[in-house]
């Protein structure tokens, strides 16, 4: 196999400061990230490699424009091309690419910035650090290849920045070849009688300048799941994680996927529409849960900066709302966590399951992934805890 070579990628200046590489069964390059953080007061830092795939390439030395002794930490970007396949309808080799940025958290909102074979595809996407800082984590990011479907990418010229100030233009410096791998996405409707519609991506995903603070929540669980089980796979992972965090008590049996599957009547092609008022009587000496109107991102803000779970319903299919920034331009990025090769458990616990993608306030839609792409939210669901340790 050739001996890909790597983009540098330019380190910002960082004030100090909350996942898995995606499997591929295409050899990846590893790109070098360097940034530039006051890590001082961050405590240690963690150093496990990103988990290589078969023949990983050898990293060379990064560049370094700025930053001193004992102020480097690596981060690693990984892309892939998307092979998706949604209630049985596939498309291989999809327009979709996918970028695993693995980083060290910081205190502050970075930017990630991609370019591919000279078109800026991602653009100031802001990732909240939701594990903390000085944790490493990572953000998954869908994205145009800018290929017609069916087209088989194996490298791109590639140029990516992650910095702590948003970008007035694209990333400059030399385009470097870089190997693409490919990885699945399986997700099967949560929804006895739905369909998930694939869309193809758009242009380019926008972010954009933070506004305001930044919410998170680190150690969210993100268990493996069959087929059409994300609604109770979402409420097992939000009970899990609300009865860690707030030492609730709530028996680890009546928290598992397969009673959240008897609580909701869950059946082998998904749940019925009201899985969550079902979840909500059997938790309410413990939980208060109620709807959040399916536009009120603020309110969806709000619900996770003050400690609650949130759950989202999009084109039949749930997921975690586990980190958000508001945007100047009115805008949101959310992350939102899910297994997303459903009926594989050798993937590894929330492997490439977590992923940033925006919603725009004037056509209230999102985009950056092609489950939810073009798609308005339909249901938001938030858990409080009643009592709190």
């Amino acid at each position: 196999m050739r001996s890909p070579s790597y983009p540098s990628i330019r380190p910002p200046a960082i004030p100090a400061s909350r996942s898995d590489a995606p499997s591929a069964t295409r050899p990846a390059a590893i790109l070098a990230v360097l940034l530039t953080a006051a890590l001082a007061a961050c405590g240690p830092t963690q150093t496990e490699p990103v988990p290589p795939g078969p023949d990983p390439p050898q990293v060379g030395p990064p560049q370094l424009s700025h930053g001193g002794p004992g102020t480097e930490v690596a981060a690693t970007v990984v892309l892939t091309q998307l092979d998706v396949e949604f209630d049985g309808s596939t498309h291989a080799s999809s327009a979709w690419g996918y970028a695993a940025v693995q980083y060290t958290g910081v205190f502050g909102v970075l930017y990630f910035n991609l370019v591919i074979n000279g078109a800026w595809r991602i653009q100031n996407l802001p990732f909240v650090s939701r594990e903390g800082s000085g944790v490493l984590q990572t953000n998954g990011v869908a994205f145009d290849l800018g290929v017609a479907e069916g087209t088989d990418v194996t490298s791109v010229d590639a140029i990516a920045e992650l910095s702590s100030d948003p970008l007035a233009q694209a990333p400059p410096g030399a385009a470097v070849t870089t190997a693409v791998g490919n990885q699945a996405v399986a997700i099967a409707t949560g929804f006895s009688r739905k369909t998930i519609a694939f869309a193809p991506p758009a242009p380019a995903l926008v972010g954009g300048a933070a506004d305001g603070p930044k919410v998170g929540h680190s150690a969210f669980p993100n268990q493996e799941v069959g087929r059409s089980e994300c609604v109770p796979a979402a409420l097992s992972n939000s009970l899990r994680w609300l009865n860690a965090t707030y030492g609730l008590g709530i028996a680890d049996g009546n928290m598992s996927i397969a009673a959240m599957k008897a609580l909701v009547k869950w059946g082998p092609t998904g749940a019925p529409q009201q899985w969550w008022s079902r979840k909500r009587s059997f938790f309410k000496d413990d939980i208060a849960t109620t709807t959040i109107p399916k536009n009120s991102l603020d309110k969806v803000f709000e619900a996770v900066q003050n400690g609650c779970d949130v759950e989202l319903r999009v084109n039949n299919h749930v997921v975690a709302v586990t980190g958000a920034q508001k945007l100047a331009n009115g805008n949101y990025a959310l992350d939102l966590t899910h297994d997303t090769v459903q009926g594989d458990d050798t993937k590894g616990t929330g492997a490439a399951g977590t992923q940033t993608v925006t919603w725009n306030a004037k056509t209230r839609k999102f985009s950056g992934a092609p489950w939810i792409e073009g798609q308005g939210p339909d249901l938001f669901v938030s858990e409080c805890p009643k009592r709190r340790t």
